[in-house]
């Protein structure tokens, strides 16, 4: 042994044998359990098998931390070097060169290397290797241990940086991670801060989450990796480190979740992944096979002439489909339990082979009784395939498994392989992206995704080369016999060659007589005996028997009885381990046990005859069978002693007592033996005590799981102010289930009879107390709130089906607070969403006062008197406006269309915006450069067409590039993509209708005029200008509108006049429509709107005399009529609902085949004309622009129709809100506020020009004051609180001032004006001060100083030059100046007289582009906001806070003309905060609204100047932290400009805010955190800042 091998073993040694060992060593060092470990091994790379012949491969294994090119592969104690001593005799690497890398990554000493140095060396050391050199395309699969995974990364990742590598990086074909750290480790971060002590080792910081390198290389990997093979094993056991005991790399750190990884866990802990005692070894045989059959797939390469789809495609693929890859993890888990040599009679069947070298369509049917072992047998047939570079596509039907037994998810999953394998395909479905209609792929009927996704689009691709599916369980998969019919249809189209396995027995129609295709059979009897003797000679030692030989007769009489039973035989080795003498193991032996369900009787008789443990073990199996997912053990162990209330000390040993029908897998979750016994224990015609009855066994399920919930109370002390947060409450013994629980509930809940009343009182328990809070907490920290919205689903679900119950009135009650709370839970999801994904927290105490009055929630968890309260402002129910999105600093919305699942908005200015229907994010923002007029998505969604004036654009919404650009003649009144989206119609105003050819880029032929055929009978059209156009690409049809005429509907199927349509009678024949003049007067249609059902296709006309006729398209009669005012209409893409605007904004919706309307849409803010409707395309989602506000609504009435969805046979009828009918209060907009410094009164001037005084000591009232000039809008308003002088500015100019009384009953007076004066400028500020008898009044371009009151011959003072930047204060320590500040520079003047004074600039790093001034009531302090310039952006926004004291030079006399400097005593920009606007300064604490609408404060310092005592503090204290109190809801923001927000902070902390016509207050909001708790500081103060004695007058 070397001497670096010596010292390096030593260096391995358990902590025992060396006690003078560092802290370093003995506590982070493996624990081995005093085993010797083997020698490190050398550095660099060591060749360890060369083959005789030609190599073809070579396999290169890379260690990780602490480890070595030999030690890590070597199992302590005998030395085996797998590597080299297994690897090597194996034929299936019998071609294949094996290395070893090694390098200095012990923890033992200092080092300056981190993994970049590490992937360097090895890159150097593969491209400098002789052997390795001469072989210049051969392939090379690098395997990688722990840190050494990303070494090999790193490694690819610089080897596609660097030319001189390029020969390498073709080489270079799959990377095998063994417990790779992907995402970090958290062990690192013990190790980094222990090795800090010993010195540096950069490559353990590399190795902590979030580090650079880590960051670096998640980054870099995935540009390069889609052409590798990726293979990522995770550990399943934890190990000792010397400090604690868990896994070293948790799952979700050790797979990279790309689609071109192939995942699967080994039963072994971290060191074990690497090592393996014999080649039986379970591990060792799944890594084996991994290795091997990547080799052989890199030994006869895939040669493929096109490019397959890159892993960015297939992203964007699987979003589409909602399918994630192939089911690799079903496959690689029944590959690992295949023993070597298993498996091959299937494929020496000359009926295989029959199938298997077919050129035509051929289905294999594959049938066995249970537990035969057919899912392995098709593992099996698939790596066959596989093996043999076959295209192969395949699925894993599972009863039990939701994602796995529909329809609907087998084909997704099969188009999404297809569309992997062939480039063609990938092309063609990729066109769905944008054209989905329906509701989410995965929720459509399977019909629907049959049609959409093979007929339409997959089944048209032509292709040459066979393909192969198999599809194991078959009859599992519900909806079979359909899927049937589809697989023939398929197999028509292409040469497609099926297997499929099913059980014997199944009622399948795969082998008739009447299909072209033909049918092969095969039967699983006896062929698969020798596999079981294989599995036998496997677990020979477990048998009992004194010899061998006994062991051996045991084994012989289980395989002549198995009648080829995997299942059987695995269960009577079971039964066997429990049996100890010759009669018992005779008579395990003599019962033929072949029929299951005797054999599960027999075991369940078993159980009977038990004298203890009946009630665990029928515990286990009810949690088992039940469980909507396997249970870990422990999950088990929680749920059990919760179920039968009682404790289980040893949780195991209570399992093995069900141990024929379950078991404890690898990943220790607790498995169901076989599907069968499932079947067998929910059969209630058994008579067995263990049998389950699957309504009481979820009812069971259901009330554990909500005792589990409810257990955070037992915890909490009585009376107690405070709570346990759902993170806090996880770490409690009773949360191992509390995951599984709070997923779950609800689904156990709602599979129990809907007749039992014992489930919904404990359910009710639940809602009604704190619990439910932290149940939402916990769900929102685990960003799951798509479990809340479903939990509130279920809970409408079981309401509704109790509707035609009779109960007693308690149970109604409950009833009503479940349905309740299911509203609740829907609208919190909605409404708050955003803010629990921010702060989950908040649902305690900063959500519920939000809420409306009449919700569960906050009638249950609102208290007025403690903790955040919201006085007005707050709706009695919820509204059916999902969202608001305002666009306050853009042009106004003109335009809206939906399609598809998108929506695109388009503005007066030329700009269009894209929204994602679902998460109404904006996609895409496109330019046309002139107001755009009307706009169409294409079919597939790829394009966007936009149409103005004279132009059309046509957009490529995956880039957002205009493709295509050309003009029109005349405006653009209606745009649409036809013929498969190759050819725009463009209708213009001057009766043309123009085709553009989209591939060629020019126009078809020259304009139509679509008058031409009614010149004789209708000449005066051909000179109209339309009204309306309008096109329906479903009909084919265009309608015209003329004003004062009749509507026209024209075809592209001949160019031609379809028909014309009068209001009263509908279609009339051309020859008879002209009439004697003045006849009669006919009235114009105001709105049009197509709609179509699968029976009818109509058009719906709104007309200004207040009737909507509906006219059949088909006939051309009227189908009804209604007298409804509508402005807009649209109807749902089903053609089932209309809705209509109408003259005050309100959305009415009718059913049209009964024309009874069914419900209104409104909200709580002014009324406006509503400019456009639309609808999603699944039905339920309405949208509408009025104004600059883009609404969504999600009305509950139109959750109208039953839904039988394929995971259940029930139908469920959603239960649907009250119609919203509301009429908006006859209300005035605010538009002004300010606040009193003394009293609990809040001041407002309102848009029709009055005057407001709102008492706020409780709930807001207001109280009218005056009328300055009636229906001109107050824009300012200025209190004296000193004299109580109020001053306000409407849009006339005109200024008044006057003085306001209280009465002893608390309301208030105004008296006579005393300042009345109008300006012929727009007044900016006013400041008022009785005490000095003035009054400025600032405008754009003159600032003028009046006497007040007013008087004849003092009545103007002095003039001062004015502007729109600029802002006048008075002075808070020296009440006889006025400050003005303008340009950064700060002037005094005088109050009496306007003399200017010394002047003070403000002092900023760097030049702003444009300065304003915030002024701040009742405080020394004033903020300004400036726009600076900013890297990659015009501008951004930062404010910062002055000290008005700093103003004012304490050891120098202001002269004239003198100008001094100072600096802010807070700059927003250094501490990292962004804020929206300043509201003003309370107890010291700047209070700020956030970007995200926060509330938040963060501490002010005074300067040293005004307060010497801090001159000697250190430069910490200026450096404080914002705390964030309380959001602002969205749709209070939305409901105004963001640039005319109405916030107003009183002294006490409390917040005013102005909602459009209402004043909120919210109090005790800065008192408060996000996190829930209480501020570290409480606003209580009330007193004004006082002045100095010398200040005072």
């Amino acid at each position: 042994m070397t001497e670096s091998s010596k010292s390096a073993s030593q260096v391995s040694v358990a902590p025992t044998l060396l006690p003078n060992r560092s802290f370093l060593a003995r506590s982070l060092t493996w624990n081995t359990k005093g085993e010797q470990e083997a020698p490190k091994g050398p550095l660099g790379l060591t060749t360890l098998f060369e083959p005789n012949g030609q190599a073809t491969a070579d396999l290169i294994f890379v260690h990780g931390l602490n480890g070595g090119s030999r030690s890590t592969w070597s199992k302590a104690g005998d030395g085996t070097f797998w590597p080299r001593d297994w690897l090597s005799c194996d034929d299936a690497f019998h071609d294949v060169r094996i290395h070893t890398f090694g390098y200095s990554s012990g923890l033992n000493r200092e080092s300056v290397l981190d993994i970049h140095d590490f992937a360097s060396n090895l890159l150097a050391c593969v491209h400098h290797c002789p052997t390795m050199a001469s072989m210049e395309s051969g392939p090379i699969l690098l395997v990688g241990h722990s840190m050494g995974g990303l070494v090999i990364k790193k490694a690819y990742i610089l080897a596609q940086r660097t030319p001189s590598y390029a020969n390498l990086v073709d080489r270079i074909r799959a990377l095998v991670f063994l417990a790779t750290p992907h995402q970090g480790a958290g062990i690192a971060q013990l190790l980094s801060r222990v090795i800090a002590l010993a010195g540096p080792r950069p490559f353990v910081d590399d190795l902590v989450p979030q580090s650079t390198m880590l960051q670096s290389i998640n980054e870099e990997f995935p540009l390069y990796s889609h052409s590798l093979q990726l293979l990522s094993f995770y550990e399943t056991k934890p190990m000792f480190y010397g400090t604690g005991k868990s896994l070293i790399v948790e799952k979700h750190c050790a797979v990279m979740n790309y689609t071109n990884e192939q995942r699967a866990y080994l039963d072994a802990n971290h060191r074990d992944v690497a090592r393996f005692s014999t080649p039986e070894d379970p591990s060792y045989i799944l890594v084996r096979n991994a290795l091997a059959n990547t080799i052989k797939s890199l030994r006869t390469p895939f040669a493929r002439e096109e490019k397959r789809p890159e892993r960015v495609d297939l992203a964007a693929l699987s979003r589409i489909l909602d399918i994630f890859g192939a089911p690799e993890d079903q496959l690689i888990t029944h590959e690992s339990r295949k023993l070597p040599g298993s498996c091959q009679w299937l494929a020496q069947k000359d009926t295989f082979q029959k199938w298997l070298s077919a050129s035509t369509s051929k289905l294999f049917w594959l049938r066995g009784r249970p537990g035969a072992g057919k899912s392995m047998l098709a593992s099996h047939i698939i790596s066959h395939l596989r093996t043999l570079d076959l295209d192969c596509c395949y699925f894993f039907c599972k009863s039990d498994d939701e994602e796995m037994r529909t329809t609907n998810s087998l084909l997704r999953s099969m188009a999404w392989q297809m569309a992997a394998l062939h480039p063609e395909a990938f092309a063609t479905i990729s066109t769905l992206t944008n054209s989905w209609k329906e509701p989410p792929i995965d929720k459509v009927n399977h019909i629907t995704v049959w049609q959409r996704i093979f007929a339409d689009v997959l089944l048209k691709v032509k292709l040459t080369r066979p393909q192969y599916w198999v599809i194991d369980a078959l009859d599992e998969c519900k909806n079979n016999q359909e899927l049937i019919f589809f697989l023939r249809k398929a197999q028509e189209a292409w040469p497609l060659c099926i297997l499929v396995t099913t059980r014997f027995g199944t009622d399948m129609e795969l082998d008739t007589t009447n299909s072209p295709i033909e049918t092969i059979s095969e039967s699983m009897m006896d062929e698969n005996n020798t596999d079981i003797a294989l599995f036998l000679r496997a677990n020979l030692h477990h048998l009992p028997g004194a010899t061998i030989n006994a062991q051996q007769d045991i084994s012989d009489r289980i395989l002549q009885n198995s009648s080829g039973c995997f299942l059987w035989v695995s269960l009577v080795l079971r039964e066997l381990r429990h049996v100890h003498t010759a009669t018992e193991i005779t008579q395990v032996l003599d019962n033929n046990h072949s029929d299951m369900d005797a054999l599960y009787s027999n075991i369940l008789d078993q159980m009977s005859r038990a004298r203890f443990g009946k009630d665990v073990a029928r515990a286990i199996l009810t949690w088992v069978i039940c469980a909507f997912r396997p249970l870990s053990v422990d999950e088990v162990h929680c749920a059990v002693e919760t179920d039968i209330r009682d404790s289980i000390d040893d949780i195991r040993k209570a399992i093995s007592t069900c141990d024929n029908l379950v078991f404890i897998d690898r990943a220790e979750k607790v498995q169901l033996l076989h599907l069968t016994a499932r079947e067998f224990l929910t059969q209630k015609a058994r008579g067995s005590e263990f049998i389950i009855d699957r309504s009481a066994a979820h009812k069971r399920l259901a009330r554990a799981c909500i005792q589990i919930l409810c257990k955070e109370k037992e915890s909490l002390k009585k009376g107690s102010r405070f709570r346990h947060s759902a993170s806090e409450m996880t770490k409690k013994e009773d949360s191992a289930l509390y995951n599984y629980a709070s997923a779950y509930v609800f689904q156990h809940v709602l599979q129990v009879d809907p007749t039992d009343n014992e489930i919904i009182r404990e359910l009710a328990q639940f809602l009604s107390s704190h619990d439910i809070l932290s149940w939402i907490e916990h769900l929102a920290g685990q960003s799951s709130l798509n479990r809340l919205y479903q939990a509130g689903k279920d809970c409408t679900n079981m309401v509704s089906r109790r509707t035609h119950q009779t109960t007693a009135i308690d149970a109604q009650k409950r009833l009503s607070l479940v349905e309740q709370w299911g509203i609740d839970l829907i609208r919190l999801v909605t409404k708050f969403g955003k803010r629990l994904n921010q702060s989950p927290s908040s649902i305690h105490y900063l959500i519920p006062p939000f809420c409306p009055a009449e919700s569960a929630i906050r009638k249950q968890f609102f208290n007025a008197y403690r903790g955040l309260n919201v006085q007005s402002c707050i709706p009695t129910n919820w509204d059916d406006c999902v969202s608001t999105i305002s666009y306050p600093k853009v042009s106004e919305l003109i335009d809206m269309i939906s399609s598809g699942n998108r929506t695109a908005l388009a503005f007066s200015n030329g700009m269009a915006v894209i929204y994602d229907n679902a998460t109404l994010l904006e996609t895409n923002s496109l330019l046309h450069q002139e107001r755009i007029t009307s706009m169409s998505f294409s079919k597939d969604g790829r394009r966007f067409a936009t149409g103005g004036q004279k132009t059309i654009r046509v957009w490529d919404l995956n880039t957002s590039d205009e493709v295509i650009f050309f003009r029109v003649p005349a405006r653009c009144m209606t745009i649409a993509f036809i013929e498969d989206d190759e050819m725009l119609l463009i209708a213009t105003n001057n009766n043309l209708v123009i085709y553009w050819d989209i591939r060629d880029n020019i126009s078809r032929a020259e304009p139509i005029d679509w008058t031409r055929d009614i010149v004789q009978t209708v000449p005066r059209l051909q000179s109209r200008v339309p009204a309306i156009v309008t096109f329906s690409t479903e009909q084919n049809l265009l309608a015209v509108a003329y004003k004062g005429e009749d509507i026209l509907l024209w075809t592209p199927d001949g160019e031609l006049i379809y028909d014309m349509y009068e209001k009263t009678h509908g279609s009339y024949q051309y020859a008879s429509i002209e009439t004697a003049p003045g006849a009669y007067r006919k009235v114009t249609a105001r709105a049009l709107a197509f709609g179509s059902t699968s029976e009818h296709n109509f058009l719906v006309a709104s007309y200004e005399d207040g009737d909507i006729v509906i006219f059949d398209t088909d006939s051309g009669e009227i189908r009804g009529s209604l007298e409804l005012t509508a402005f807009s209409m649209a109807c749902s893409p089903d053609g089932g609902i209309l809705a209509t605007a109408g003259p005050q904004g309100e959305i009415s919706l009718v059913d049209l085949a009964s024309l009874r309307p069914i419900g209104r849409l409104c909200h709580d803010r002014i009324p406006g004309a509503t400019k456009r409707i639309a609808f999603a395309s699944d039905d339920l989602r309405v949208f509408t622009i009025e104004g600059r506000q883009f609404n969504v609504w999600d009305p509950t009435v139109l959750l109208r129709k039953p839904f039988r969805d394929e995971a259940g046979d029930q139908i469920s009828y959603p239960t649907a809100a009250q119609n919203t009918e509301c009429s908006p209060e006859e209300s005035v907009p605010i538009t002004a506020l300010t606040c009193m410094r003394d009293s609990s009164a809040v001041i407002c001037g309102k848009e029709d020009g009055t005057v407001h005084v709102y008492n706020i000591s409780s709930k807001p009232h207001s109280q009218a004051l005056f009328t300055q000039t009636r229906g001109h809008l107050i824009t300012l308003l200025h209190f004296d609180d000193d004299s109580y002088t109020l001053s306000c500015a409407d849009t006339t100019s005109r200024v008044t001032s006057r003085k306001l009384a209280r009465k002893p009953e608390g309301t208030w007076t105004s008296g006579e004006i005393m300042f009345d004066q109008r300006g012929g400028y727009r007044i900016t500020q006013i400041i008022a001060s009785l005490e000095k008898g003035r009054i400025l009044v600032a405008g754009d371009p003159l600032d003028t100083l009046w006497c007040l009151p007013a008087t004849d011959t003092t009545h103007h003072v002095g003039d001062a030059e004015g502007g729109h930047n600029q802002t006048w204060f008075t002075s808070p320590m020296n009440g006889d100046m006025l400050i003005r500040l303008v340009n950064r520079v700060a002037t005094f003047y005088t109050w009496t007289s306007l003399t200017q004074l010394q002047s003070v600039e403000l002092v900023y790093n760097y030049t702003p582009l444009d300065f304003r001034v915030i002024p701040l009531h009742h405080t020394r302090y004033f903020a300004t906001v400036n726009y600076s310039p900013m890297a990659n952006m015009p501008w951004r926004r930062v404010y910062q806070l002055w000290d008005s004291q700093d103003l004012i030079q304490a050891e120098s006399v202001p002269s004239e003309g003198e100008i001094h400097k100072t600096s802010s005593v807070l700059n927003f920009d250094d501490l990292g905060i962004e804020a929206e606007l300043i509201l003003g300064v309370v107890d010291q604490r700047v209070v700020f609204l956030d970007l995200g609408h926060w509330v938040c404060s963060v501490d002010v310092v005074p300067s040293k100047r005004s307060t010497p005592d801090l001159a000697a503090a250190p430069p910490s204290v200026a450096k404080s932290k914002a705390v964030r109190h309380f959001f602002i809801p969205d749709d209070w923001i939305d409901s105004v400009s963001s640039a005319r927000l109405l916030i107003g902070l009183l002294l006490s902390g409390d917040v005013a805010f102005a909602k459009k016509t209402e004043l909120a207050v919210i109090r005790r909001g800065l008192e408060m955190t996000d996190d829930g708790g209480l501020s570290s500081r409480r606003f209580f103060s009330k007193r004004l800042l006082p002045r100095r004695p010398a200040d005072k007058v």
